[in-house]
Formats: structure tokens, C-alpha cells, sequence
């Protein structure tokens, strides 16, 4: 036993010590029973976990189809190690001689060659050179499966992505999709993910959530769903955020991001940070919002790989230091925004020069070098003291424009009030007069009055019993309690109440909540939480929202100004 295990730790260290020499002349005895399947098959294994033994099968695999005469697999041979090699030029070179064996010997071979070849350049970000390969790969197709051709065109579809071409690359991927649906093809959950998460960056919300929907049934359908079902649900919340259903949208971005970790997937991931932080942004959280906004700059740091779709999270950062007068950090940002913007106009220089940029790069370079130019004149010590005294100045000059500004925002605040209570009174007599209209009978075109008349006496009794502050209600639901169907109630309260349905029930919550608040004062200490409870809202910003439409003042406003009156 303790044999065995000296010859397995020798073994080892002879495997490493030829990896390491890499002057590989001939297969090792312990090899020579390998087949080519064999050897590829050990490559693909060990890849993930150590390249340079996967490396080493390829160039055993490749030393067999020499030594054996085989033209075939010494040409799969060679793309093999091109395939798998992170060295850009020696996958190059690699392919060059695949393809220089191929067009003297093996032509039919070509097709599969370029498509390799292709890959190469397009994990280097050469889009040109890639684009160029799939194109020549797909001239002909006479030897290649439905799934290879298949692949080739979505691969030309994804360089029309990585450009911005959405427009151009949305008909390909449609294409892939249903040949691969057609086919049953295993590729068929990639293909969707990417077409749903073009729909969104179109701003095409139905469709993206249609199909993203059919990815997430689909994944339990197939091998690799596990692995996609993570971009399905992240795409979902790029809808959500669309939606502007923000706290949906941050579910489902957050609970992603450790499985894009787990895959390795940077991209993927920094853009899930920069939405993340475009949900903040929405929801006037800037603090959070700038905290995964430097998760993409991070990662850029790290990986030096910039899209589209995340670079303006640099613009968002030097506004939010901006407005903070934190200047140290504007320049440094301003650096890496110039820095990714490099590197972006150098990875797709090919495609950048027919879209219109949308950073303000030549801005930004502009504004920091004005930092800077102030930074150089501080050293002086006279401007220093002048700095020093104009500082002072400003400070005073601040202090009293904050407090004008303090005095006439509580000015406004209290002619807001005074505005609101006036008009409020005469709300009063509209309503009353409203009330006596709706007892008598009323006439609506198409409608039976003994119809109208039922729902006007439900929607007394709904309103006297208070029973809108009890559960968010929906037409289809007040409707079925009243057993009527949503069309003619929605038509009696537009006619009657001459307002849609859900600014009835708004009016009917806020001005309940505008009584507690007027008659008992214990309410004027209450959370904004608890008074949008109260009043059956779900939501903060809702009850927020709905409040000031009605008032014109922000609650916390309203109550300051109740709470003065009330003295």
C-alpha cells in the first residue's frame, strides 16, 4: 500500500515536471492506451481546475495524431489547443497551423476551425476579427451539424449585442431560438435568456417578461436549468425595475449575485450591481446606490473589462460626490471613468465609431482638470489665505442663504397649508353637494337605473362602514362584493363621483386619515408607517405619493404645519 502510494506521488511529480519543462516529445507508457476521446475528454475535465494539466492532454492528444500519421485529429489537435489556451498568441498560432493543415489536407474541416478561431478573438474583445471568423465559418455548411450552424449564428448575434446592435441582433437570436426549440437543441435556455434580456434593454417590457416567464418554467426542464434559472430571475428584475416596481426589482437582482460569483461571471455580475443601484437611485437612497456602484468599478479594478451597459455608474458616483463637495473623490473617479472609457473605446473601437457616445468623458476630463489646476495653485500661500478668507466669506454667505431659504420654505410650507385648508372647506360643500346628487336618481347612458342605484347604495354603505381602510381593494374585487361586474361600477364612479376608481379610493383613505389627524391629536405623533397603515395602504411611498397629490404637501410637512395650528 505504502508502495502504491510512492509510485502515484512519483508519477505526479514527473506529470508536473513535464508540464513545467513543456518539452513534450513523445506519450508518456502510462498514456499510449489513451484515445483521442479520451485525451479530449481528460482537456474539458481538468480545464476548470488546473490549466496546465489540461494543456498538457491537449499536446499529448496532439503528439499521438503525429506520431500516428493522423491528419484528421492532428488538425482537431491543434484547435483544441487554441481552444483552451489563455495565451492570446499561442492560441493564434495554434489555429494558423490548424487551418494551414486543413486547406492543404482536410478542407471540410474549415468551417469548425473558423468557428474556434472566432472565439479566440472575441475573448479578447476583437469583434472585427471574430465577426469576420463566424461569417467565413458559415460559408460552408455542408459538414457542420444543426446545432454547430446554430451556434455560429447566435455567435454573430452576440457580437451585435456586445456592440449595442440590439436591434440587428434581436432577428438572429429569434432565428436560434426556434431552430433550436425545433431541434432540441441543449443550447435552448441560453438562446432565451439573451433574446428576454434584449427585449429589456429595448425597453420591449411585455415581451422580455414573457419570455423570461418561459425560462423560468423551462429550466426544470433541462440539464443545465439549474445553471440558467439565476439569469432568468435577474433578467426579471431588470423588468421589475422597469416596471418601477423598485423593491421587486432589488429582490431579484440581490438573490443573484452569488450565484454569478459562483460562475465567475464579472459581467454579469457588475451589471446586476449597476441596476441594483439604479433601483436605489429610484428610490432617493443614494447612499446604498453608490455602494454598488463601486462594485462596478471594483470589478473593473480587477478584471479591466468595461460594457455599455454599466460605464455610466461612473457619471452616477461623480454626481453623488459632486453634491457631497468631496472633491478628493470626484478626481478619483473622474480617473477611472476616463481609464474605462479607454478601455471600452479600445476593446470595440470597431463598433464604438457608429454609436453616438453617451458619456460625457470630454466633460468629466475637463472638470477634473479644473480640480487639479486648483489643487497646483493651493500650494501657493497667498491664494491659500485668500482661499482661506473668501472661504469664510462664502460660509457666512451660505449660512445666511440657507437660513432665507429655511424661512421661505416654511413660508410656503404655511400658505401650502393655508392653500390646502381653503380649499379643503370648499371640498366640503362639493362633496355634501355631491352626496345629495348621488340620492337622487341618477342617469347613465346604457345603464338600468335600478342598476345605478344598487351601486350607488353600496358604495355608501362601503364608504360609511369604512371598509376601504381595511385591505388595498381592486375594481374587480369591489365589484364582486357588490355583485356587479368592474365595468358598470367603474362606469358609475367615473360618471358620478367624476373620478377613476383609484383616485376613490385614494380620496376616501386620505381624507380619513386627514380627520384622525385634525381630531385626534395622539395621530400628529404617529409614524409616517403607521399612518399609511391606518388608512390601508401597503406602501410608504404610495401613501406618500397619494397624499401629496391630494394636499400638495408632503406628510411630515402637513403634520409640522398641524401641529402649529394646533397650538
Amino acid at each position: 500500500m505504502r508502495q502504491n502510494k510512492i509510485l502515484f506521488v512519483l508519477s505526479l511529480f514527473l506529470f508536473y515536471s513535464i508540464a513545467h519543462s513543456q518539452k513534450l516529445l513523445k506519450v508518456p507508457d502510462s498514456l499510449k492506451n489513451y484515445t483521442y476521446d479520451t485525451f479530449r475528454a481528460k482537456v474539458y475535465s481538468s480545464y476548470d481546475d488546473n490549466v496546465t494539466r489540461s494543456s498538457i492532454y491537449g499536446k499529448f492528444n496532439l503528439l499521438k495524431a503525429k506520431s500516428e500519421h493522423n491528419t484528421r485529429e492532428t488538425i482537431y489537435g491543434y484547435d483544441l489547443l487554441a481552444e483552451i489556451f489563455d495565451d492570446f498568441n499561442q492560441s493564434i498560432k495554434y489555429s494558423d497551423s490548424a487551418i494551414t493543415l486543413a486547406r492543404q489536407k482536410y478542407p471540410k474541416a474549415l468551417p469548425y476551425l473558423y468557428f474556434t478561431r472566432g472565439y479566440v478573438f472575441y475573448n479578447k474583445k476583437r469583434l472585427k476579427e471574430s465577426l469576420n471568423c463566424f461569417l467565413t465559418a458559415l460559408k460552408d455548411t455542408t459538414n457542420l451539424s444543426d446545432q454547430r450552424i446554430n451556434n455560429i449564428r447566435y455567435s454573430i448575434g452576440l457580437i451585435k449585442k456586445t456592440q449595442g446592435n440590439y436591434s440587428e441582433a434581436i432577428p438572429i437570436y429569434k432565428k436560434c431560438l426556434a431552430r433550436a426549440e425545433k431541434i432540441q437543441d441543449g443550447n435552448y435556455l441560453r438562446y432565451l435568456t439573451g433574446l428576454a434580456e434584449l427585449y429589456n434593454w429595448t425597453g420591449n417590457t411585455e415581451m422580455s417578461e414573457q419570455l423570461t416567464k418561459k425560462g423560468i418554467h423551462a429550466c426544470g426542464n433541462y440539464d443545465f436549468g439549474d445553471y440558467y434559472l439565476p439569469y432568468f430571475i435577474a433578467n426579471r428584475g431588470k423588468n421589475y425595475l422597469q416596471r418601477k416596481n423598485y423593491t421587486a426589482a432589488l429582490a431579484d437582482l440581490k438573490s443573484t449575485l452569488v450565484n454569478f460569483k459562483k460562475n465567475n461571471d464579472f459581467s454579469n455580475y457588475a451589471e446586476n450591481c449597476f441596476y441594483i443601484g439604479e433601483a436605489y437611485t429610484k428610490l432617493d437612497q443614494s447612499d446604498q446606490a453608490v455602494r454598488f456602484y463601486k462594485k462596478v468599478d471594483s470589478i473593473f479594478n480587477v478584471q479591466h473589462d468595461i460594457s455599455l451597459i454599466t460605464i455610466p455608474a461612473y457619471e452616477k458616483m461623480i454626481a453623488y460626490y459632486k453634491a457631497k463637495d468631496q472633491y478628493r473623490e470626484v478626481i478619483f473617479y473622474s480617473d477611472q471613468f476616463i481609464k474605462a472609457d479607454k478601455v471600452l473605446d479600445g476593446d470595440y473601437k470597431y463598433i464604438t465609431a457608429t454609436l453616438a457616445k453617451k458619456s460625457d468623458t470630454e466633460g468629466v476630463l475637463s472638470f477634473k482638470q479644473s480640480l487639479m489646476a486648483l489643487k497646483t495653485e493651493k500650494l501657493s500661500l497667498k491664494l491659500t489665505i485668500l482661499f482661506l478668507f473668501l472661504g469664510v466669506i462664502i460660509l457666512f454667505s451660505l449660512l445666511y442663504s440657507n437660513n432665507k431659504k429655511r424661512q421661505k420654505e416654511v413660508e410656503k410650507q404655511r400658505q401650502l397649508f393655508e392653500a390646502y385648508t381653503k380649499e379643503r372647506e370648499q371640498q366640503m360643500i362639493l362633496t355634501n353637494e355631491s352626496l345629495k346628487r348621488v340620492t337622487k336618481k341618477a342617469s347613465i347612458d346604457n345603464m338600468d337605473e335600478n342598476i345605478i342605484n344598487h351601486i350607488l347604495d353600496c358604495l355608501q354603505k362601503f364608504e360609511s362602514e369604512l371598509r376601504y381602510i381595511h385591505k388595498e381593494y381592486t375594481i374587480e374585487m369591489l365589484a364582486a362584493e357588490f355583485k356587479t361586474n368592474s365595468k358598470y361600477l367603474s362606469k358609475v364612479i367615473n360618471t358620478i363621483k367624476d373620478i377613476t376608481f383609484t383616485q376613490y379610493i385614494n380620496t376616501l383613505r386620505i381624507e380619513y386619515i386627514l380627520n384622525q389627524l385634525e381630531n385626534d391629536k395622539k395621530t400628529l405623533n404617529y409614524t409616517i408607517q403607521a399612518l399609511s397603515e391606518i388608512c390601508g395602504y401597503n406602501s410608504v411611498q404610495t401613501f406618500t405619493r397619494a397624499f401629496t397629490a391630494y394636499t400638495k404637501m408632503k406628510p411630515s410637512d402637513f403634520i409640522k404645519e398641524l401641529k402649529v395650528n394646533s397650538k
